[in-house]
Parts: structure tokens; C-alpha cells; sequence
């Protein structure tokens, strides 16, 4: 498959460098406080790693709020390379849950590699590419991705001035090339802002509680390690501190307590 002839179909969304922003922020003052140059640098790899296994999901929710945040401050399609070994334990994406999460399926371009050497063949061909936005890669267990394939796409993605987006598994890594490298892991959610469903461009989305996430700077050009409680809002499609789990009130204090006997 020839990414730059599936590109070419979005012409309705052609970018001009102006329009790319340099920089992407959190939002969050303490998180971009934090950060050399406020933020996440545009032309270059950063990595994104799970906890645990457990946590892959929360990693994947994680990264695409980000990616929907860049997708409000720029133009253009995101183009997403996906090579996961284990169909059982397959991330896709679904698009109520990532219009959800702030990000506009209909500019999401979703590349399926059958091997490891196309995958990383479909991040360097995507990142050559002018018009789109970013680069996403969700990459299972590889073992091509070393310091050298990561200074090769660094190196891309700094001369297109593109970002790479890179979500692997695993608990450990390696030395890369990366500009920043971040660990996630899961939080109980936040209770929710309103008890009835919401509907947003088409599609219901129910009462559930804000995503919470446990966002842990592991490397970055300039800055220390650090730690922090996110809490995402659907309402504002923004990133917020999450508040400490003890200061949450857990279900609706309007409501008397059921009580339940046996068999019941």
C-alpha cells in the first residue's frame, strides 16, 4: 500500500508549514512548567510505555487525548501504523471512543503492517509525507527498534518537522533516540460531571467517570523525572490535575445508600 497515494486522498486537508504548530502543550501548567519549551517538541520521537499489560489500554486512551489536542491546533490528517503480533490483544481504534477522546476520526488514516520491516518501512514513508499532521506508531513486540532505527526516524522527523508518536510494549526500554519518553499507568476514574449521557456529534456517549491516568516523565531533553495524576474531561476536552484518590466522593451523595439483603 502506497501511504502517499492514500494521503493524496485528503486534499481537502493540505497544511502549510505555517499552519503546523512548533510545540504541543498539556494544557496543564505544572505538566508544561515542567517541560524545557513548554511542551512536546514537534520534530521529533517520543515514546509512550504501559505500566504493565494491564495498563496498554490506558496508555493507548492516553496517547490518542494527546493526538486529538494536536488535531485542535493544526490542520491536516494524522496518519496511525499499527503492527501488534497477538490478535487477541489487539488495540484499534474505535471511533465513538476516540471522538470521545478529542480526536476526529475522519482525519485518522490507519496503516496495518503484516511484518515488523513494514511497519518501521510505513513510519519513515508517513513521516516523509508533507501533509499530514503527525505520526502515530503502536508497536507490539519488536526487536528492530533499537538506538539506531530510532535515530534514523528521529533524524526524519526533524528534517519533515513532524512529530513521531511512538506507543511500545513492554515495562522496559532500552536506549533511544527519543526526545522525551513518558510511562502511563491507570487511575479510578473521576466521578462524572453529569449523571445523564451525553450526545456529541452523532453519538451517545453514557454517564461514565473521567479518565484518570498516572502520567510519569521517565526522560526529557532538559527536564527531571516527575509524576503526575491526570484527569481527562469530556465536557472540555481538556487535561486537568486529577485530585488525590482520598479527596474523590465515590458515587452520588444526593443518594441515600441501598441496602441490599440476601437473595436480593
Amino acid at each position: 500500500m502506497k501511504i502517499t497515494r492514500s494521503v493524496s486522498r485528503v486534499s481537502a486537508q493540505e497544511i502549510a508549514p505555517q499552519d503546523r504548530p512548533l510545540s504541543l502543550s498539556f494544557g496543564v501548567p505544572e505538566i508544561d512548567g515542567h517541560l524545557a519549551g513548554g511542551g512536546l517538541r514537534l520534530d521529533a520521537i517520543h515514546e509512550f510505555l504501559p505500566e504493565d499489560f494491564t495498563a496498554r489500554a490506558a496508555a493507548y486512551g492516553f496517547l490518542t487525548a494527546l493526538i486529538g489536542r494536536l488535531m485542535r491546533q493544526g490542520t491536516g490528517p494524522v496518519i496511525f501504523c499499527d503492527f501488534q503480533r497477538r490478535t487477541a490483544d489487539r488495540l484499534l481504534p474505535f471511533g465513538p471512543g476516540l471522538m470521545a477522546l478529542g480526536l476526529d476520526p475522519g482525519r485518522l488514516i490507519h496503516v496495518q503492517s503484516a511484518s515488523e520491516t513494514d511497519f518501521f518501512w510505513s513510519l519513515e514513508e508517513a513521516l516523509t509525507c508533507s501533509r499530514p499532521l503527525a505520526v502515530i506508531g503502536i508497536a507490539g513486540e519488536t526487536s528492530l527498534y533499537d538506538f539506531t532505527e530510532s535515530k534514523r526516524l528521529n533524524l526524519r522527523a526533524h528534517r519533515q518537522g513532524k512529530p513521531l508518536f511512538l506507543l511500545r510494549a513492554g515495562e522496559t526500554a532500552g536506549a533511544t533516540a527519543c526526545a522525551s519518553r513518558w510511562r502511563i499507568g491507570a487511575l479510578p476514574g473521576a466521578r462524572p460531571s453529569s449523571q445523564a449521557g451525553q450526545s456529541r456529534r452523532g453519538f451517545f456517549l453514557p454517564p461514565l467517570g473521567d479518565p484518570c491516568w498516572r502520567l510519569s516523565l521517565v526522560r526529557a531533553q532538559g527536564s527531571r523525572p516527575q509524576a503526575w495524576p491526570v484527569r481527562w474531561d469530556h465536557e472540555t476536552l481538556r487535561f486537568h490535575l486529577a485530585a488525590p484518590l482520598a479527596a474523590r466522593t465515590i458515587g452520588d451523595p444526593d443518594r441515600a445508600p441501598v441496602r441490599r439483603t440476601a437473595g436480593s
